[in-house]
């Protein structure tokens, strides 16, 4: 969970001629940031960061949630049980 709280999500344009495949808005996480905080999300050439494995990166996303769902429970688990409201009567 710590790494994944590392990581910000980002909105960016691809560089590049209009006529590119990859072009317009896109999300992602920056290389140069996920290395820092988990090298092995990211591939390198000329030990700089090139790219972010989205691939792995799920399964990190996936163990984060399982994490948080499971304080969630606790957290549920130990709030006081909610009491029906009685009717109103009328009259």
């Amino acid at each position: 969970m710590d790494k994944i709280q590392q990581m910000h999500g980002v909105e960016f344009n691809w560089k590049g001629d209009e006529s590119d495949l990859m072009r317009g808005k896109e999300y992602g996480l920056i290389a140069d940031e996920v290395a820092k905080v988990a090298p092995s999300l990211v591939t390198f050439e000329n030990n700089q960061p090139q790219g972010v494995k989205y691939s792995k990166v799920v399964a990190l996303l996936i163990e984060a949630m399982k994490h948080q769902q499971k304080e969630i429970d606790e957290l549920k688990s130990n709030m006081p049980k909610k009491r029906g409201r009685k009717p109103k009567t009328q009259g």
